[in-house]
């Protein structure tokens, strides 16, 4: 046997040796406010409005009429503070959510995700390394997003370089709201540890999600009040049997502000740069140095003001003389997440949002931005 052999083998017994003593990680993924950018409506029942280019497209249209419903004021209001918002306390190198937009390339049809985030994602797979279980706590694990999901995975698989599929879906029995989002994760890993009698530890677990357009206010899961990451990491934590040692990191891709006019957005960020940060941190730093610090007592944090944050004010509407009958005359509807937007139906310009640069005058006090 030559010295080339040999040392092949010794590299060989190394690397099976680090991957034998790298922890198991579960990575939760979300979709919707995770890989793309999604506005919260008023009424729970109404599906979050995708920030895409159709949509923007749409609003300047609605807006160049002149002719909009009380409806229409508010959605614009809204998406016009988010294209104007700046992206600079989130760490992004993009001035602001409509420049990141408009970067954005074109090559993901039918899907409306933003591929930075997506492909942050991708590094975060990677950094987790090969004892990894990616699942899928999106509504697009339900059967009739199977279209969408392929296209999916096909793209984390570009971006990873590898095959990839996600490894598992957590039930599709959870409540439709954030506690039932929270506790279905809880139930997934509690289900994953009692089918894995030979699991040893540590168990990492990594969970993305912006809790369906929701802050971490105080809303109860099983009894427990969720006032803040660390409320609803040690909610997960707790479903670790002690005989394992495990770490818990939410990213809750979520930011909140009230517009010029006072409409409150509430937000799924995506995955921005802060976000990304902290996922491979948590991801890269030992166990040992994660595990005693979420196994000690500690008190729930408060929403995070952002006190230096100067973001770029949204451009007036333009519709403060319009009468309240003109107001009542209805305009064609913006479309919700990841439906088809058929901008014929808008008898208004058919320029596309490329071609405006804040066309009207610019004030808005976002003092009370805050992050969680």
């Amino acid at each position: 046997m030559n010295v080339s052999s040999l040392d092949m083998r010794s590299e060989q017994h190394s690397q099976l040796a680090m991957t034998a003593s790298m922890p198991d990680t579960l990575i939760f993924v979300d979709v919707d406010g995770v890989l793309n950018v999604g506005i919260k409506d008023e009424d729970p029942a109404v599906p979050a409005l995708d920030f895409s280019m159709a949509n923007l497209s749409m609003c300047y249209e609605i807006h160049c009429s002149g002719r909009c419903s009380a409806k229409d004021v508010e959605i614009l209001d809204k998406i016009f503070s988010v294209e104007a918002c700046s992206l600079e306390f989130l760490g992004e190198g993009y001035a602001t959510y409509g420049e990141l937009l408009r970067n954005n390339p074109s090559s993901l049809p039918g899907l409306d995700l933003i591929a930075v985030f997506v492909q942050r994602l991708a590094m975060m797979i990677r950094v987790a390394g090969p004892r990894r279980l990616v699942v899928l706590s999106s509504t697009w694990r339900k059967p009739q997003h199977a279209k969408k999901l392929q296209k999916l995975e096909k793209l984390i698989a570009t971006m990873l370089g590898e095959p990839f599929a996600f490894d598992a879906r957590t039930s599709l029995e959870e409540g439709r709201d954030q506690a039932g989002r929270l506790k279905g994760i809880r139930g997934f890993i509690q289900d994953h540890v009692a089918s894995s009698p030979k699991l040893a530890g540590p168990l990492r677990v990594l969970v993305l999600d912006d809790f369906h357009n929701h802050p971490l206010n105080g809303w109860k899961c099983d009894g427990h009040r969720i006032s803040s990451a660390q409320d609803a990491e040690a909610y997960l934590k707790n479903g670790i049997p002690a005989r394992l040692p495990g770490a818990v990191k939410l990213i809750h891709t979520y930011a909140e502000w009230h517009t010029e006019w006072g409409h409150l957005v509430q937000l799924g960020t995506g995955i921005t740069m802060n976000h990304f940060r902290d996922g491979v941190e948590f991801m890269m730093t030992s166990m040992k140095q994660l595990v005693a610090p979420q196994d000690a007592d500690f008190t729930a944090a408060p929403k995070k003001n952002i006190a230096n944050a100067q973001p770029r004010p949204p451009p007036r509407l333009g519709l403060e003389n319009i009468e309240d009958a003109e107001l009542d005359s209805c305009s064609p509807g913006i479309v919700g997440v990841m439906d088809a937007c058929d901008a014929e139906q808008c008898s208004a310009s058919k320029e596309s949002a490329e071609e405006y640069s804040s066309p009207l005058p610019v004030r808005c006090d976002m003092e009370g931005i805050s992050v969680q």
